[in-house]
């Protein structure tokens, strides 16, 4: 193949890339049938590219050129952009076109109509809207979810729980599919900040690391729920990083999550003894005047509502509450800074 030929075959994958970003944006709002041919049309020229370069000794060197137009910054999650990509181009359009809010609904029928009424053809459509629709469906019950948790306090912890499952699905996607590491990992970074900023969203963060899942992908599951992790105890648990504006702080979540999960991570456990050790370290003796007794209260500033002796006194009860080799190492803990005078405990 000359070097011609090939500047114009990338080029024009290139501009069916472009268009695939395009179907899973708003974009789609300023698109016509005409536009949604010629998508179809460049979904089509791209499968004739694969076919024809089956076998050929060019191939390898077409699969990386292709290859080094998906290290441009292009949203599009997680589709691969490679030579074996090409070769369902017209399915990873209609998927993308059909999971977009954003397509009208003439568009929608045209692109529904597009499986063609073949026995096969109908087989894909029932699939692909089968797997569409559930997660619309979910959705849908997060949100009608969502309606009732002003009523009661369970059905919020039961919307937490339910975000915190549809976070997980996509954390353990995006991390484990994605060929691009450091991409992968800015976006779901991304996707973590957006949540901890979000009304209950430390709790729901808590809830993603206490998440089952009996997929059978043991080190995958566990590198994805270690990245978390690493990340809340690194931006949400440092008393310089909790300082800053707008920035939530970990330790302010329900006791009994924060518990939880330190029962399950190690790493999580030390990082939560040593915020309470450092709470009790910043308090002295007052005496109260008027008959009252001594209390303990924090040396620099005065007491919250968030944090007190009377909260720090809880969050060590709810600890001692929890599983043996939890208790075991909290009981070991205060031993061993009861043996340290300076400390004031």
């Amino acid at each position: 193949m000359s070097s011609v030929a090939l500047a114009d075959i990338l080029k024009n994958i290139y501009s069916f890339v472009q268009i695939l970003e395009g179907s899973r944006n708003d974009t789609v709002k300023s698109w016509d049938k005409s536009a949604l041919t010629n998508a179809f049309q460049w979904a089509r020229y791209c499968e004739q590219v694969y076919r024809q370069a089956e076998g050929k000794p060019y191939r390898e060197d077409l699969d990386n050129q292709i290859r080094a137009i998906g290290q441009l910054p292009l949203a599009l999650g997680d589709v691969q952009i490679c030579l074996e990509t090409l070769k369902g181009s017209t399915e990873t359009l209609r998927k993308s076109l059909l999971q977009n809010p954003h397509l009208s609904d003439h568009l929608f029928t045209a692109v529904i109509t597009s499986y063609g009424v073949t026995p096969g053809a109908k087989q894909d459509l029932i699939k692909d809207c089968f797997q569409l629709s559930q997660t619309k469906a979910v959705g849908q019950m997060t949100s009608n979810l969502a309606s009732l948790v002003e009523k009661t306090d369970s059905g919020q912890s039961e919307l937490n729980r339910c975000q915190a499952r549809l976070l997980w699905r996509h954390i353990k996607t995006v991390l484990s599919s994605s060929y691009k590491k450091e991409r992968s990992e800015s976006y779901i970074t991304a996707k973590l900040v957006a949540t901890a900023c979000d009304q209950n969203g430390i709790e729901i963060l808590l809830h993603v690391l206490l998440t089952q899942d009996d997929t059978g992908q043991c080190t995958k599951i566990m590198e994805c729920k270690q990245f978390v992790l690493k990340w809340m105890l690194q931006n949400l648990a440092l008393r310089k990083s909790i300082q800053k504006k707008g920035v939530p702080d970990l330790w302010q979540a329900p006791k009994q999550f924060l518990v939880k999960v330190a029962a399950e991570y190690f790493s999580f456990f030390t990082a939560y003894i040593q915020f309470l050790v450092q709470l009790g370290s910043d308090m002295s003796l007052e005496y109260g005047g008027s008959g009252m007794e001594y209390t303990w209260r924090f040396m620099h500033g005065k007491d919250s509502k968030t944090f007190s002796y009377a909260i720090l006194l809880e969050h060590f009860a709810e600890l001692l509450k929890s599983d043996q080799h939890v208790t075991s190492a909290v009981v070991k803990t205060l031993e061993s800074l009861a043996l340290k005078s300076e400390v004031n405990i």
